[in-house]
C-alpha cells in the first residue's frame, strides 16, 4: 500500500489510542516516545482497538513499553548507563 492510502486507511481507522499520534507521524511531525510507541501498537494492531488489554505480541521489542502490559516499563530514565544510550 502507498503511503497516500495508507494515510487514508489511517484517518477512516477508529478514533483510539494511538490513532492521533500515527497520524502526526505520517505528517511529519515530532512524537515523544511514549507517544511512538502508542502509534506503533495502533498500526500493529490494525487500528489498535484500545480496548485495554495487552496484545500478548511478546516477540514486538516494544511490548515491555505496551500501554495495557501489566509488566510495563516505564519510558524515561535509564537505570542502566549511557552505553545503552549511545548504542
Amino acid at each position: 500500500m502507498d503511503r497516500e492510502r495508507y494515510f487514508e486507511a489511517v484517518k477512516k481507522g477508529p478514533l483510539k489510542n494511538g490513532k492521533n499520534y500515527l497520524l502526526r507521524h505520517l505528517e511529519g511531525k515530532p512524537l515523544t516516545q511514549q507517544q511512538a510507541i502508542r502509534a506503533h501498537c495502533y498500526d500493529c494492531m490494525g487500528f489498535y482497538d484500545g480496548g485495554g488489554r495487552d496484545c500478548g505480541v511478546t516477540t514486538c521489542p516494544l511490548h515491555p513499553f505496551m500501554p495495557f502490559n501489566p509488566n510495563r516499563r516505564r519510558v524515561g530514565k535509564s537505570t542502566t548507563g549511557t552505553e545503552e544510550a549511545n548504542e
